[in-house]
């Protein structure tokens, strides 16, 4: 018979009284008590209650059947999981933060904004080309697509996610891709030229998420955001490393 798994919180205890006592076994008393030594305990200890909080976390989704996205902004991922499983992950190019998440993230109660998952509320997709797919699938109809260059075009076309989360959580998944040479970044200037003398769709939609909410931007490439977007409904549990 097998071994009972242990619980997350007598995990996170171990880990925090065996960072005490290796903390203890470092240095003498007169290091302890200096500034750079208090310094260092504290941020040992916000360190272990941040791994603390996200066992919590993974532990109480663990014994569900629905898979649950973690936003990791400090590994700078996104993971889809179930059950503990890992079955996708996602690198995160660039996070951007509103005033008030930095406010938030920032403080003590980040604890408890990672030990209790968020849960997605509404979901909001916005392409950035809206005709494109449109104007492929006509043009599959009338010839096949042999080549997959149609599919490709949709599959990397700019997309966001915004995901309207409980507790005033807003997590946006800008999908675009890096400019890879020197005219696509010529391309990418014109492109922020335009989109501020005319109505930008994704301009707008992460506007109006970012009033009054925390507001995370996580950029990812929009294939990846594509693959996610299936699983990423109302009523999936979000979790936040940060």
């Amino acid at each position: 018979m097998g071994r009972a798994p242990r619980s997350a919180s007598a995990t996170g205890a171990l880990l925090l009284a065996g960072a005490l006592w290796m903390s203890g076994c470092g240095g003498n008393d007169s290091d302890a008590a200096s500034p750079e030594g208090e310094r260092d305990l504290y941020d040992e200890y916000v360190h272990l209650q941040t791994a603390r909080s996200l066992l919590e976390a993974r532990w109480s989704l663990s014994r569900s059947d629905h898979a649950y996205l973690i936003v990791d902004l400090t590994g700078r991922r996104l993971g889809l999981e179930l059950q503990g499983v890992p079955l996708a992950e996602v690198p995160v190019e660039q996070v951007r933060l509103n005033e008030a998440a930095r406010e938030a993230l920032g403080d003590t109660i980040r604890f408890r904004l990672i030990e209790e998952p968020f849960v997605v509320q509404a979901e909001d997709w916005v392409e950035k080309v809206p005709t494109l797919a449109a104007k492929d699938s006509a043009a599959v109809l009338s010839r096949p697509d042999t080549t997959g260059r149609l599919a490709a075009r949709i599959r990397e076309a700019a997309i966001l996610g915004v995901l309207r989360c409980d507790r005033g959580l807003v997590l946006a998944l800008d999908g675009r891709k890096r400019p890879a040479s020197l005219w696509d970044h010529v391309g990418s200037l014109f492109g922020a030229v335009g989109r501020l003398l005319r109505r930008d769709p994704v301009r707008s939609a992460l506007d109006e998420a970012g009033e009054g909410s925390l507001l995370i931007r996580c950029r990812c490439d929009p294939a990846a955001v594509r693959a996610l977007a299936p699983n990423l409904q109302e009523g999936t549990p979000v979790v936040l490393r940060f």
